[in-house]
């Protein structure tokens, strides 16, 4: 059984916006790609709308798929040691018996996009539910978070875009904030401002109003 828990970017043209919304789904779609012979098709065409969407699906043995929204996401992953996944539910009343009879599943991790209604997903990371914390006061919220054990099998050395700041302690570790990748690991080597970085750590972000990352690491001469 999978909830899916969804924060969705929407991007047109040049300007970005984030908007909250659910989806129920059995399982990821495929994209469908339809050819034009350029022939016939000189005109330029209009451009379709794509959203960024990031998910949360529960599984849990023999129950179905569940979907639920979220106002956050927060990812502390680690090559080879604990990673820590949280997900936070607003007003959860409505999935609330859903949710704990899925309480012994894993929390999945996934992001994707979506264009003109079908949506394709990559898993980021799982991770087994360990906590359930109930906020009953005024901002009636449940947080579910876990933790995994996982290893960059494939590391790579990538660039980090959309940096904000970067920054380096006596010990040469550094740390970068960047627009969130979903594709950068740790145990990857990244490349900012003219550095390169071995990460061990990545912190990730992602609420309604935005999503970032802290990449961190030691400073390859």
């Amino acid at each position: 059984m999978s909830v899916i828990v969804t924060v969705e970017t929407q991007i047109i043209s040049a300007c970005a916006c984030i908007v909250p919304r659910a989806y129920i789904i059995s399982r990821p779609e495929e994209l469908a790609c339809k050819l034009q012979d350029p022939r016939t098709s000189w005109a330029i065409q209009k451009t379709t709308p794509s959203q960024k969407v990031f998910v949360v699906i529960i599984k849990a043995d023999g129950l179905p798929d569940f979907e639920v929204p979220v106002s956050t996401i927060t990812l502390r992953l680690r090559d080879g040691g604990a990673s820590y996944v949280s997900c936070t539910i607003p007003d959860p009343t409505s999935y609330t018996s859903d949710i704990l009879d899925r309480i012994d599943g894993r929390m999945h991790i996934y992001s994707g996009i979506v264009i003109a209604g079908i949506r394709t997903l990559e898993e980021l990371i799982y991770a087994n539910i360990q906590t359930v914390y109930f906020d009953q006061g005024s901002n009636n919220l449940l947080t579910l978070s876990g933790t995994r054990y996982a290893t960059n099998s494939n590391p790579k050395t990538a660039a980090l875009a959309g940096v904000s700041r970067i920054s380096k302690d006596d010990n040469d570790r550094f740390t970068v904030r960047c627009s969130f990748d979903p594709f950068i690991k740790p145990g990857d080597t990244v490349t900012a401002q003219g550095e390169t970085i071995e990460s061990d750590l990545v912190i990730g972000a992602i609420t309604a109003a935005g999503a970032y990352m802290d990449v961190e690491g030691i400073g390859v001469l």
